[in-house]
């Protein structure tokens, strides 16, 4: 128990809060107003008066896995996502100011997360399959291949020590928009969903037969094997593709 509680510490896990200069990170982000995905590449002013959703939380623990072209522009479509105790801190930020939090409701909270992420580093992989468009989105699209999502193996590198990875698939399904596609809350499907769901969010229903050319796939990684050292790269191999993300495991803990 010793041996665990000092693991959790030491990637982080504080065991008497999460860091607050995080926690106030994520209550600037929550008052922040809402940037569509191409604003926010070229650091445009929003169009809207509408606040931010969650999704500004993931900041530096979001790596970009690959990209799509819409014809006249590229997208980031594809991220690994650790779920680090920063991030989390940025989470219950964000969601203590949107919710208007009693007092002891983020130690709760941080504390049930805590317990669920355990002693190794978790990650989130979303891989895409979109239709492929034409220079300038002129002409015929073309129906992806979902071969790049399905047939995969994701491994754990750190000074060319190769290290399995345990995922499980949390979610994999296809829409008619990416739009749409990007609206999923994947963290509504985790372990992680009663803590992380914001109050005044719409649960997420998957369609009874899914429809259109949007595939996308989520899943829940861990290394099988303790990582020894302060940066590791997650690779997502399969027929085609290498993608690869690399993260830093050193974290800062405590109020």
């Amino acid at each position: 128990m010793i041996a665990a509680v000092a693991a959790g510490i030491a990637l982080g896990w504080g065991v008497t809060g999460p860091n607050m200069v995080e926690f106030s990170r994520g209550q600037k982000i929550a008052a922040k107003w809402d940037r569509d995905h191409w604003r926010r590449q070229l650091e445009l002013p929003p169009e809207t008066s509408q606040l931010t959703d969650i999704s500004e939380v993931f900041q530096e623990d979001r790596v970009i896995l690959g990209t799509w072209s819409e014809g006249w522009r590229k997208l980031d479509v594809e991220w690994a996502i650790r779920l680090s105790p920063e991030l989390i801190a940025r989470w219950l930020g964000f969601l203590s100011v949107r919710e208007a939090w009693p007092d002891g409701e983020l130690l709760r909270r941080w504390e049930w997360v805590r317990q669920e992420i355990g002693n190794r580093p978790v990650f989130i992989v979303i891989l895409s399959a979109f239709p492929k468009k034409e220079l300038l989105g002129l002409g015929e699209t073309t129906a992806p291949t979902t071969d790049e999502i399905e047939n995969i193996r994701i491994v754990f590198e750190t000074h060319g020590r190769v290290t399995e990875a345990m995922s499980y698939e949390l979610l994999t399904t296809r829409a008619e928009s990416r739009s749409r596609i990007d609206s999923v809350p994947w963290w509504q499907l985790t372990r992680l969903a009663d803590v992380l769901t914001f109050e005044f969010e719409k649960r997420f229903e998957e369609p009874l037969v899914p429809r259109g050319d949007f595939h996308r796939s989520w899943r829940w990684v861990v290394p099988m094997d303790e990582l020894t050292c302060s940066k590791t790269t997650i690779k997502v191999v399969s027929r085609r593709k290498i993608r690869s993300a690399e993260f830093s495991l050193v974290s800062n803990s405590g109020i």
